[in-house]
């Protein structure tokens, strides 16, 4: 989910941003509709028109931090006393998104030394990028003993293609390390029945790792989107025990809720 408020409270945007916000998305609205729904806890993600300015994210978790935990966007230089900083306000990831962006090359020292120092402090990468390009994204990451989260079913080919690109991705990089994909937004790549994505990811990783989102408040897909409709597109696709590890025992992991909150770091 995305928390911002514009006008004064949203301050510089990015300046390369694909997207502009036409409304607010305020944590009060946030709280009050996963509350309505029975979800107790929520993962709130740096919206990337906002850049590396993380100042509503670290707000907002520091309003409500045993319901919330983050996912920033850092500077590839940020070191290693921000990133505990940030940790211990609540901050579990950093989000790396590459939708129309070329990759950054992750083998340099710069990125090396970026990315072990995202090991020391305890974080992962949640990545976005299209699934033809997973292949070449997830493995230096997961060589760099990081967890890695990827986006949206890892935006795989319309329509459902057992031998698509992403799946193979996937199933390798399962086979190397710690990775997770979120089943999130199906509308951006054109799914309107996720029922095939969810029952080949199951098959493919097992629901220990996979974790549901809403992608409120669905930037640059606004209308005709509900939060309901959302949690029941993907969870009435599997059983009950699946559920329980998608809503609950895997975010809880990942995201440090359990055990009484974030360690320090």
């Amino acid at each position: 989910m995305h928390v911002f408020v514009r006008g004064a409270e949203l301050r510089a945007l990015a300046p390369d941003r694909r997207y502009t916000p036409c409304r607010d998305a305020p944590l009060a609205d946030l709280l009050a509709l996963t509350a309505g729904h029975g979800i107790s806890r929520a993962v709130l993600v740096q919206p990337s028109f906002l850049g590396t300015d993380n100042s509503q994210l670290l707000s907002a978790l520091a309003m409500a931090p045993e319901r919330l935990r983050g996912v920033a966007v850092v500077e590839e230089t940020a070191p290693t006393h921000t990133l505990a900083a940030m940790r211990n306000a609540g901050v579990a990831g950093h989000r790396l998104n590459l939708i129309g962006r070329p990759a950054p090359d992750l083998g340099q020292p710069g990125a090396r030394a970026f990315l072990e120092r995202l090991r020391i402090a305890g974080w992962h990468v949640e990545v976005q990028v299209e699934g033809a390009r997973l292949s070449a994204v997830l493995p230096p990451l997961l060589a760099a003993g990081l967890p890695v989260v990827v986006d949206h079913f890892g935006l795989p080919g319309h329509p459902f293609d057992a031998g698509d690109a992403t799946w193979r991705a996937l199933a390798a990089a399962a086979q190397d390390g710690d990775v997770f994909v979120k089943l999130s937004g199906g509308y951006r790549f054109g799914a309107t029945d996720l029922r095939p994505y969810v029952h080949h990811l199951l098959e493919l990783l097992g629901a220990e790792r996979l974790l549901w989102g809403s992608d409120w408040p669905w930037t640059r897909f606004e209308e005709g989107r509900s939060y309901r409709a959302a949690l029941h597109e993907v969870l009435d696709a599997v059983a009950a025990g699946d559920r329980a590890a998608i809503l609950r025992t895997t975010p809880a992991r990942l995201y440090g809720f359990d055990g009484g909150g974030l360690a320090a770091c």
